[in-house]
């Protein structure tokens, strides 16, 4: 009963938002646009704050260097092995190959470490996040982007790149990497702006996790083509987390099982949402929507597992 009770703690308030999210979109008691501009605010604002304040004064040496590159590689590696994989399963849907690399960081998978482990543990799953979307964005979502455009400008890449997450994010480290970062924070006005951050980042977890609840619908799935993708990311994922990057990183952090938990956390997160901008046509906007609802599925399932090995 006590370990049930532990994970109804963790895993409750993840679905009871959810639900909130799927009755607000079936009541319309919110609008699309509204929910957008939530998201918008969420993710240019505070989970900034969030991701600043979980980094800048962290100690940061040749191990988590190491990590940035190696989830960087990782990242890069899934797309070459997704393409494999979706041959061999005679996927017929041209972008599932994209599916099995990159992460939902910023929309799902940091609320969820949050509201597990807390905002001051962040950087124990965003230093992750951070490796992978260096190639996300500099080459996955590039070649994903050429399919339809053809050619790309270096100023789209720039845009692309300079998100005010991974703008955050880069702050943070470099404040760490100089010792602004432990200065400030061992004074009054570094204790005084800590507590605004932490203010700030409060609703990211909760507010997340309802506009999710608002996304999922699962309306006209191609069931086929769209099981086959989620078997074919979860064989290439498992085969990093459990063989390469678990193995990896819980060399380099053995005191330390909060990145091992980050890690697995990280390979049970759907595909970056952002895919929903570049992909072509209606056949491929309707797959991508079937797919990524039913695995933000899969991962809130996964996280109530995985909070039950915690608790």
């Amino acid at each position: 009963m006590e370990k049930f009770l532990g994970i109804s703690e963790v895993g409750l308030p993840v679905v009871v938002m959810i639900a909130i999210g799927m009755w607000a979109r079936k009541t319309k008691f919110l609008s699309d646009g509204g929910v957008e501009e939530i998201k918008s605010l969420i993710v240019k604002v505070c989970l900034p704050a969030v991701l600043f304040a979980a980094f800048y004064n962290m100690r940061f040496t040749w191990k988590e260097a190491l990590t940035l590159g190696v989830f960087a590689l990782m990242n890069l590696a899934a797309f070459g092995l997704g393409i494999l994989t979706c041959a061999l399963l005679k996927i017929k849907t041209p972008v599932a190959p994209f599916m099995c690399a990159t992460i939902e960081g910023g929309s799902i998978g940091y609320a969820l470490f949050i509201l597990l482990f807390g905002q001051s543990e962040l950087y124990h799953f965003a230093l992750f996040d951070a490796g992978g979307a260096v190639t996300q964005w500099a080459v996955i979502i590039t070649i994903l982007q050429l399919r339809t455009k053809g050619k790309l400008r270096a100023s789209e890449l720039g845009k692309s790149l300079a998100t005010p997450v991974n703008i955050a994010i880069l702050a943070g480290i470099l404040c760490s990497v100089s010792g602004f970062g432990p200065y400030l924070s061992s004074t009054r006005v570094g204790n005084i702006f800590e507590g605004v951050l932490n203010f700030v980042g409060a609703p990211v977890g909760p507010v997340i996790i309802m506009t999710v609840g608002y996304g999922l619908t699962f309306s006209n799935i191609e069931w086929s083509d769209t099981l086959k993708t989620v078997l074919a990311r979860m064989l290439v994922f498992a085969l990093f987390m459990g063989g390469i990057v678990y193995y990896i990183v819980g060399r380099m952090y053995p005191s330390d099982p909060l990145y091992r938990f980050g890690t697995v956390l990280y390979f049970i997160m759907p595909p970056t949402y952002a895919y929903g901008v570049f992909v072509k046509g209606k056949d491929e906007s309707a797959f991508l929507s079937a797919y990524l609802a039913l695995y933000t599925l899969i991962t809130i399932f996964g996280y109530i597992a995985l909070a039950s090995f915690v608790v």
